[in-house]
């Protein structure tokens, strides 16, 4: 397995137990925090799937 895919595997793993902290939060300022913080790896592991498919072409 490449760095890259080493890397997206972990952004989306992370993103996936933010979505879930989110969920499980009781607290609407953990609620937000966990939100932005799945958005951000999501945004990473969306980057980086964009730089792979640019670099495989």
């Amino acid at each position: 397995m490449s760095s890259v895919d080493d890397d997206l595997d972990y952004y989306m793993r992370r993103a996936a137990q933010e979505w879930a902290a989110a969920e499980a939060a009781a607290i609407p300022e953990a609620i937000i925090v966990h939100a932005q913080l799945a958005r951000a790896y999501d945004a990473r592991a969306r980057a980086l799937r964009e730089h792979a498919a640019g670099v495989a072409s």
